[in-house]
Parts: C-alpha cells; sequence; structure tokens
C-alpha cells in the first residue's frame, strides 16, 4: 500500500523552494559579514575517537536495557559495556542517554593521555543540558543536603576512578555505574563505594517513593558531569554530522535590524551547503549570539569540578563552533572545542586532515560501528538473560512477557 501523493511532493517541494530564495537573498550579507578560510596544512597526529550505543526493551518486570561506548585509533582499542533492568520508565530514554555518554566521556578520559586528541560524535555545549525531573530537583528541596551528598558523591568517584578505572585493562564490560548503585538494595561490585552517599540520604529520609526517581536523575547527572570533568583534561573536539542552529540568520538579522528583514529563519548548514561547497572552515563567535542557560547543578559543584565551571554557566560563550568541510564537495560537520583549550583550532583541523580523505573522520566512523549494539545482539542478550533467570526460578518467566509479543 503506497500512502504517497502528488500533494505530499508538491508540499515538501514548495517549502523547499521557499527556504532556497531566502538563501539567495541572505547570500550577499553572508559573503560580506563571514569568512570561508582555506584548511591548514595537514599534521599527523595520534588521534583516538570515541562513540556510543543504547538499547532498551520493555517486559513486564521492568525495562532491560544496554548501553555502551568504544575508543579506538592508534594503539587504543576498548569498550565499556552494562546491562540492566530499570524499574521505572519515566524519562528513561534521557536516562539511558545520558548514561551512555557517562561511558564516553569514562573511556575518552581514560585513553586520552595515549593519543594527541580525542574525537567524540556530538556537541560539547549540549553535553551540560539541564536533565528533566520528574517532581523537582532536589537542589531545590533539600538544598544544602542534596549540595552535601552530591560532594560525597563525587569524592566516592574520584575514588573510584583512580582505585579501579585507571588500573582496569582491555574491555570492561561489568556494571561502572555507580549511581545506579545508590538504589540497589543488595550487594553487587563496586557498590561499597558508595556506601557513605546512601547512609547518608537514609539517615536523612531523603528516599521517598516520590522523589527516589529525581534522586536517581539528580545522581546519574552528576556522574555525567564527572566523567565530563575528566574528559576535559585531554584534547577532545566534539564533531556533529547534523545541525539546526540559526546563528548566522541571527548574526545577520542583527546588523540589518528587522524593518529590512522579511525572512523567518534558515539554518547555519542551509546557507553553508549552497554557498561554500569548496573545503575549508568558518568559525562562528557566540559571545554576542549565546542562549544564557543557568546549570544550578553545574553551579553548586563548581568547586569539585572546575573544568565544567568554565561552561557550566553559558557553554556558548566558552565554546568554539566551526563549521568544517574536509574535502570538496563532501558533508558539513559541525565541531565543537574549548575556546582556551591546549590545542589551537587550526591544529585541531591540521590533525584531522589526514584522517578524514572521505570527508568524515575515519575513527569516528569506525567506532560508530564497534559500540553499535544491533537489535540482533541485544534480542540475543535478553534470550541469554530470560533462559539463565528461568533456570533459577521458573516462576519469572512471567517478568519477561513482553506486550508486542501479541503483534
Amino acid at each position: 500500500m503506497v500512502r504517497l501523493t502528488n500533494e505530499h511532493l508538491n508540499d515538501i517541494y514548495k517549502k523547499l523552494s521557499e527556504n532556497y530564495a531566502q538563501i539567495g537573498e541572505l547570500r550577499k550579507h553572508v559573503l560580506k559579514n563571514f569568512e570561508w578560510k582555506s584548511l591548514p596544512q595537514p599534521v599527523v597526529k595520534v588521534v583516538g575517537a570515541v562513540d556510543g550505543s543504547m538499547m532498551k526493551s520493555r517486559i513486564c518486570g521492568g525495562v532491560l536495557y544496554a548501553v555502551s561506548a568504544n575508543a579506538l585509533g592508534g594503539c587504543v582499542d576498548r569498550g565499556m559495556f552494562v546491562m540492566s533492568i530499570a524499574m521505572d520508565s519515566g524519562n528513561l530514554d534521557n536516562r539511558l542517554r545520558r548514561m551512555m555518554m557517562t561511558l564516553e566521556y569514562r573511556i575518552g578520559a581514560i585513553v586520552g593521555n595515549k593519543v594527541d586528541l580525542v574525537l567524540l560524535d556530538g556537541t560539547l555545549g549540549g553535553s551540560l543540558l539541564p536533565p528533566t525531573f520528574s517532581v523537582s530537583n532536589p537542589l531545590n528541596v533539600h538544598c544544602e543536603m542534596a549540595v552535601t551528598a552530591g560532594r560525597l558523591f563525587i569524592g566516592s568517584l574520584d575514588r573510584f576512578y583512580e582505585e579501579v578505572l585507571e588500573t582496569l585493562e582491555g574491555n570492561i564490560y561489568e556494571n561502572i555505574l555507580l549511581s545506579t548503585k545508590i538504589f540497589q538494595n543488595f550487594d553487587s561490585k563496586y557498590s561499597e563505594y558508595v556506601v557513605e552517599v546512601k547512609e547518608f540520604l537514609e539517615s536523612n529520609g531523603l528516599l521517598t517513593s516520590d522523589t527516589v526517581s529525581d534522586w536517581e536523575v539528580f545522581f546519574e547527572y552528576v556522574e555525567l558531569l564527572h566523567a565530563f570533568n575528566r574528559l576535559l583534561n585531554c584534547n577532545c573536539a566534539f564533531i556533529s554530522k547534523t545541525s539546526y542552529t540559526t546563528i548566522i540568520f541571527d548574526i545577520i538579522k542583527e546588523k540589518i535590524g528587522e524593518k529590512g528583514f522579511s525572512i523567518s529563519s534558515v539554518f547555519d548548514t542551509s546557507l553553508l551547503n549552497f554557498l561554500f561547497c569548496k573545503s575549508g572552515y568558518l568559525t562562528l563567535d557566540y559571545d554576542k549570539h549565546s542562549r544564557l542557560h543557568v546549570n544550578p547543578i553545574c553551579e553548586a559543584f563548581q568547586d569539585e569540578l572546575p573544568n565544567v565551571r568554565v561552561i557550566g554557566v553559558n557553554s556558548r560563550k566558552s565554546v568554539v563552533r566551526t563549521y568544517c568541510r574536509f574535502i570538496n564537495g563532501g558533508n558539513l560537520l559541525v565541531m565543537e572545542t574549548l575556546k582556551d583549550g591546549n590545542m589551537s583550532l587550526e591544529d585541531i583541523i591540521s590533525a584531522l586532515i589526514p584522517y578524514s580523505k572521505s570527508g568524515y573522520p575515519i575513527y569516528l566512523k569506525d567506532v560508530h560501528h564497534k559500540a553499535k549494539i544491533s537489535k540482533k545482539e541485544f534480542d540475543s542478550y535478553v534470550f541469554t538473560i530470560m533462559k539463565t533467570i528461568v533456570k533459577k526460578n521458573k516462576f519469572f518467566k512471567l517478568f519477561f512477557q513482553n506486550g508486542r509479543d501479541v503483534l
């Protein structure tokens, strides 16, 4: 059954035609106010790349999930993998994404001293977007006690990082997300690192049925910030394949004024794809065109996490956004780096050129496939888990009923 009609096609074509006409109107303003620079000379450096993946399956007993992260490049080839079950499905996709990013930043920080530059898929500023809570942020309800609990947890993470993560070799296929262990009512590997945090929460009566999910999100986010803070000790660059920002349009609109403008909005990538097809790069200044967002969790732990403090209040004032094309007619990539990092923007681009002959850094492409958890692979894990658990207790088979089984 085909549902596509000419009306659908015409609607899309007309919208794109309007957008194309707007790009034509903006062309002279872009060429006047922005410079598309030629790529610098390539320099051979040791570059590594990190990427992650996640999968989930809803069953009667909760949500089985798996998150992974891999690092590849130079002499580096390592992976991390965690699989468990969540009993609370609220905001689960966002929570799994944070867990995945935590693994990515952890493995990036661990291998960072073995390479000159670590590449990550995504955006640097997006790493600090505040989490969503079911009821409220514990910082707003239990201000001082939430800060104390967070600092205790950061201390535990520091010890865990130095005593465990830095000593492990090869792949790490065990649950190293300490935030999930705080709320377990049983002992598991590495749970001794969160005993102090658990005792503090319990002795102060902070965990109730209404608040426990918000505390879970709070500690998951603190663990993410801790991993991010460690990562920023390394030279790193975040590269995104897509972007829907309108910073160029906003800058031009400010220069011309509202009255001289009839265009609604045009994406940066649309403008640059049509106006600059050759290899090169363009850097945007965020200082005047940044959206200020104060992140209260970053503020609360700025002394414990000094690297995060640099970009925690307004990430866009501390982050350099660069649109880059490594080959003529190649994909336009968005790269974000720290403004005051140890490597200059030109040095980073020079280091990427030898690895980007196809237009995209080869290690980022390879590590994407290495980290990916396929549905077939995940389903095999779920089947193995079910088979093993049901052998221990045949009644537990009821937990593995899936609502989609009837379809």
